[in-house]
């Protein structure tokens, strides 16, 4: 199984409280740094199960970018199609969550990718099409991923990352470029995208789109996978203690989509997605380098 992943590779910084979390306020806290980024973290996790990755990205110039680029390739990945643009700085993510693991705020710097443009898309879309899907996320910009829809050849997976990027991916939706497309959204994105309110609405407008198949998590409770011939809603698996919930999404999405290439029914696609994601809650890392599904 051949999987291109297109997306943002970060310089993670997170902070997890030792105290009830005080906002506007200097929280005790354990401060971790790691390789993190949607599209790293879910070319990681594909790696993990077994798949052949080829991870596309802009990589920086500076020291931590060259760090960066070594741990791609111990994972296995290959970088080959990727670029590293001169006079720039790393992308970075910074996340503080409470002393039960749940994210209060975070920020991302992801300047770099807007350097990764249709063209530079235009010039790998021929190795891009030999795979045997594609997973990109919102960190692209609304142009990039506009291209995507429109020559990717192969299924398209879209991880739409956060509330604010997801209006990239609205005119992609609206034009009906959907024949090919497969969407992981939480709740409020899936709000966003779609103007109603609960989520049998959003299944219903997702699937009216031409999209086809809508994954949908609700945190505590559970997930929702869609297709034209069904509706699927599943629990969460029993989590022992939740550290970090940052990469959690990013798990989901990878084993969604390894699960569909592999044929799965969209029960045991939706399950092994809670499965990666639960798995990563239980560590500080966004990436749980023991995933088993």
């Amino acid at each position: 199984m051949k999987i291109v992943v297109i997306g943002a590779a970060n310089i993670d910084i997170t902070a997890t409280t030792t105290a009830v979390f005080l906002p506007q306020d200097s929280n005790p806290a354990h401060i971790y740094t790691a390789f993190g980024g949607v599209g790293r973290n879910m070319a990681h996790n594909l790696c993990l199960l077994g798949a052949e990755v080829s991870f596309l990205t802009i990589f920086a110039d500076d020291v931590f970018a060259d760090t960066l680029r070594k741990d791609c390739i111990r994972l296995g990945m290959d970088i080959s199609l990727s670029s590293t643009q001169p006079d720039s700085r790393s992308n970075y993510y910074l996340c503080i969550n409470d002393k039960e693991g749940e994210m209060q705020a975070a920020a991302a710097d992801t300047e770099l990718l807007d350097n990764l443009t249709p063209k530079w898309l235009e010039q790998r879309i021929r190795s891009i099409n030999q795979a045997d899907a594609v997973l990109a996320d919102c960190n692209l910009s609304e142009q990039s991923l506009m291209y995507l829809a429109k020559n990717t050849t192969v299924p398209l997976f879209v991880d739409v990352t956060s509330v604010a990027k997801a209006k990239k991916l609205l005119p992609v939706v609206e034009q009906h470029l959907t024949s090919h497309l497969h969407l992981k959204l939480n709740r409020l994105e899936a709000q966003r995208l779609s103007g109603v309110s609960t989520v049998d609405e959003h299944i219903r407008w997702f699937l009216q789109q031409g999209v086809q198949s809508v994954y949908i998590t609700m945190g505590a409770d559970g997930a929702i996978g869609a297709d034209n011939k069904q509706v699927v809603r599943l629990a969460n698996p029993k989590v022992d203690r939740v550290v970090n919930t940052t990469g959690a999404g990013d798990a989901f999405t990878a084993a969604v989509a390894f699960g569909w290439l592999k044929g799965l029914s969209l029960r045991q696609v939706v399950e092994i997605g809670l499965i990666a994601a639960t798995q990563t809650i239980e560590t500080r890392m966004t990436v749980n380098e023991q995933l088993k599904i």
